[in-house]
This record gives C-alpha cells, structure tokens and sequence, in this order.
C-alpha cells in the first residue's frame, strides 16, 4: 500500500510493517544521517519516529529503512487547537536540534506528523536536508500559513474555519486567507502581524513593480547582505523566537453548552467510589472484551475515554465540540494516558481526499477499533439530525472490527421528551434491536443510569 512517493524515497506498508525505500540519488546521505547523534537524539526522545536500516531491496533504489508503526493515522484537520500548538512546537524543536549539526527540515507541514495518544512524533525522516547557506529557513512561509496563521485563528475562535482551509493541504492557510479572517482589532493591537505579514506582502508588490534592472541590484545587495549576516547562530536565533511567539498564542478554548454538561448534569460521575450502575456495566464490558483499541463517539470530555484507556486501550475519542476535546487532550496529557482526541462528527466523518481521493484515506479506514463506545448520543442523532436506526447501525458498524456498546435513552426520559415529535413514533428498543441485529450477531441489554436507559452490547 504506497502512502508517499516523490523523487527522495517511498513510503510503503509491507506485511503489516511501515517501510521507506530511499532513492540511490539520497541513499548515502540518510545512512550516514541514520548514524548522527542528533538523528539517534530525536528518537530517543521520542520526537522522530523509531528508524532502522534493513538488508531489504528494491527495484531502483539502493537503501530501505523500517519505521515503528504508529496506530492512528490523525490529520491536522481534526486536531483540536492545543494539539495543532503541540505539532508547532514540535516541528520547531526538530529544527532547532538540527540547526546544531547543519541540518534543517525542508518542510513545516503538520501531515508529518502523527500522534502516539496525546504525543505527537514527526516521520518524514526525508524532510531532513542540509542547511542551505542562502535561507535562514526555507521552509518558514509554509510554517506560517500550516501553524502560524491557524493558531493566530484559532486564538480568535475560528476553528471552523481553519479546519476548512487546512483541507487544501498543499495550501493551508494563505496571506490572504488569514488577513480577511482576522478581527481588525487584532491586527492593530499586535504589530508583530503587521510587521510579518502585511509589511512583506506589501513590499513583495512594490518589488514586482520596479524596472527590471532595479529588481537585480536589489537582488545583488540582498544577497551580499544576507551571506554577511545568515550564520548558524542566526538561524537558532530566529527559530528560538519564532517558538516563543508560537508558545505565546493562548488557544484556551471558548466555554460552550457541552464543555461543563457533565459536571453540571452529572455532578458525581468521577467519584470512583461509589460508581452507578451505567459505570459498572461499561466498566466490566471493558474488563471482559479486553480491547487492544476502543473508539469512542460523541465523548464529550471523555470521561469513558479515560476509563478505557486506563484499562490498556489505545482509545481515539471523537466529539464536535472543540471544547470538549481540548479539555480531554490536556487531561489526557497530564495523565499520560493513550487517548487520541478530534474533531469530528460521527455522521459526517473525515472523508477521503488528496489525488483521487486516495492520498488521505477517511476516518472509517483510518479510525476503525475493535471496540466503539456510543453512549448518550443516539438520541441527539435521532431528534436532531433525524437519523435513522438503520443508518446508525451501519455507522456504528462500520467503525467497529468486533463490538459496539451502545446507550438507549426511552422516550419518557427528559431529555428526549425535550425534542420529541411524532415523526419519531419508530422511535422504541425493540426496533434499535431490530436494526443492529443486521449488523451485531449477539446483543445483551442491561439497565443503565439514570432508570430507564438501557446499554447494550453488540457482538459481531
């Protein structure tokens, strides 16, 4: 299965293991790299995928390394601001490690990236190149416009909206883009983004205009100027400010109706001590399946998410309030648990995009676990968004390799009865049943918490 292929190396899976073949052109230099203290450094601490050399060959190309597989493939698309911070971060401590030895990264694009639960771990080891003595740093206007200017959005509550452009991968978020995007009193009350934004796009359109011999004596001195001044200690200076600005960009998210429902609604739901009978039930289900990978939709601060991942799962959890999931990320982070949060809506999931809408695959491909928790959620879908059992059983099973535990809430509940109208008269647990069992080969129903839900647990 080729994941990546330009004229340094290929990326391809292999017997369930991640391999990349280097091109006889880079061979050399990568396995000479692969010996660096600074390249062993990075993987020692965790910041460049796990490499070795292989004694494998392929056609036309004379070096193939393996890498660590990491589980989850997550795109910048569906990380909550925190963690597109993290990746910032990331890539500039990469960079300023490599600006010790000479080396720099060619790239600043947050698809070099994965995350190993809230850890991010940069495996484009083929981003990797020498320092080119005439750039400070080559790479820095696409940091800007995948890091730079989506964080400065971010700040600005405009997730939405950086989530879009950041689907034009090749792209990101332009000049333009973010200029029209950003409040006006932003722009007047931090001149660092007059100063690095509207200041050289400006003199860029001045340049363009002048004769073209007065463009070449300004290239000429340009060049004398920066060969005097571009020196190794010049490029850590400037990728050290440019981490601190980026460490200085507050992305606290905004509160909203989801980011405190359960603490408001369920005031008692992290006291251990005295669990209900909901807690119980999901607690031995986790206990008895034993998952390897849970997903868990719809997990609002996540406190299921925990629960599994606290019982060994590698968890990824989905919700669509941004909120919600950058609470789970640091709490996850803080505790060191394997939990991946995104954002995502479990009906319209990440699609599949890229060249024929094969390079990045979709969510379902990506995403699917043995087990899938889908608690407190049916009934939004339902009222809210008019989804039908049949629909959600096939979502649900889609997700799912191996099971699916699922949360009923009746009619008679409140929060059902808040929205209900007589469109959903189907609405009933005999026919939820009805339709998982097109997918689910065996369903138990247990009581849950408060009385009258139910849980079920489908296996396929």
């Amino acid at each position: 299965e080729l994941f990546v292929s330009c004229n340094a190396d290929i990326v391809f899976e292999w017997k369930g293991e991640i391999f990349r073949a280097i091109s006889p052109k880079m061979a050399l230099f990568y396995l000479e790299l692969c010996e660096k203290e600074v390249f062993k450094e990075l993987q020692d601490k965790g910041l460049l995928v796990k490499t070795e050399r292989t004694s494998f060959g392929i056609e036309n190309c004379d070096l193939v390394l393996k890498h660590s597989k990491i589980p989850f493939q997550t795109y910048c698309t569906e990380w909550p601001a925190p963690m597109l911070k993290e990746v910032a971060l990331l890539t500039l401590d990469i960079n300023l490690k490599l600006a010790e030895s000479n080396l720099t990264l060619q790239d600043a694009y947050p698809w070099n990236v994965y995350f190993e639960g809230t850890k991010p771990v940069f495996v484009d080891i083929c981003s990797i190149i020498p320092v080119d003595p005439d750039l400070i740093w080559g790479a820095y206007h696409q940091f800007c416009r995948f890091f730079l200017y989506p964080l400065y959005l971010h700040s600005n509550g405009k997730g939405k909206i950086v989530r879009s452009l950041l689907m034009h991968y090749w792209e990101g978020v332009q000049d333009n883009d973010f200029l029209n995007a950003i409040p006006v009193s932003y722009k007047l009350t931090r001149p660092r983004i007059m100063f690095r934004i509207i200041l050289p796009s400006l003199l860029e359109r001045i340049f363009n205009a002048l004769p073209p011999n007065w463009q070449d004596k300004f290239r000429n001195q340009g060049g004398r100027l920066h060969n005097k001044f571009n020196t190794p200690a010049l490029r850590i200076k400037f990728l050290s400010t440019l981490r601190r600005d980026v460490e200085s960009i507050n992305v606290s998210a905004q509160r909203t109706p989801w980011s405190n429902y359960y603490q408001e609604k369920f005031p008692l739901l992290e006291d251990t001590r005295n669990p209900n009978a909901k807690q119980k039930i999901i607690s031995n289900v986790l206990d008895r399946l034993s998952p390897k990978t849970v997903l868990d939709i719809g997990c609002n601060t996540g406190y299921y998410s925990i629960m599994a991942a606290e019982k060994g799962a590698k968890v990824v959890a989905l919700d669509k309030d941004e909120s919600c999931i950058s609470q789970l990320y640091y709490k996850a982070k803080e505790r060191g648990l394997y939990v991946t949060p995104l954002v995502m809506d479990f009906i319209n999931p990440s699609p599949s995009f890229g060249w024929c809408c094969k390079q990045f695959p979709s969510a379902i491909e990506r995403l699917k676990c043995e087990g899938v928790l889908c608690l407190s959620l049916i009934h939004h879908l339902v009222l809210k968004q008019w989804q039908n059992f049949d629909r959600l059983a096939e979502a649900l099973s889609a997700f799912s390799d191996k099971w699916v535990l699922l949360e009923f809430i009746p009619r008679e509940d409140e929060y059902v009865r808040a929205h209900w109208d007589e469109r959903f008269d189907w609405y009933s647990l005999e026919t939820l049943v009805k339709h998982l069992s097109s997918h689910f080969r065996k369903i138990q129903v247990f009581d849950s918490y408060p009385e009258g839900r139910k849980l079920l647990v489908c296996e396929k």
